[in-house]
């Protein structure tokens, strides 16, 4: 529940700022997620789902959020 915790703390700060930082944050945390989910299963050859922890990636993507918007959105 680690990720739960994560991801409401890191809303609450990407939501302070505006909508658009915080729904920015969680589309590039879920595609980062995704695409690496994908590359994974695809070298390894799995056939199942792949299991990872999202904190990293919800991470990677409030930075990217923080660091596209400009300024003035940032508050």
């Amino acid at each position: 529940m680690g990720d739960v915790k994560l991801a409401a703390s890191i809303g609450l700060v990407l939501g302070w700022g505006s909508w658009g930082e915080l729904f920015l944050g969680a589309l590039a945390g879920a595609l980062l997620a995704a695409i690496y989910a994908r590359v994974l299963s695809a070298r390894r050859g799995a056939v199942g789902p792949v299991y990872l922890p999202l904190g990293p990636f919800l991470l990677v993507g409030a930075l990217v959020a923080i660091a596209l918007l400009p300024p003035s959105m940032i508050c």
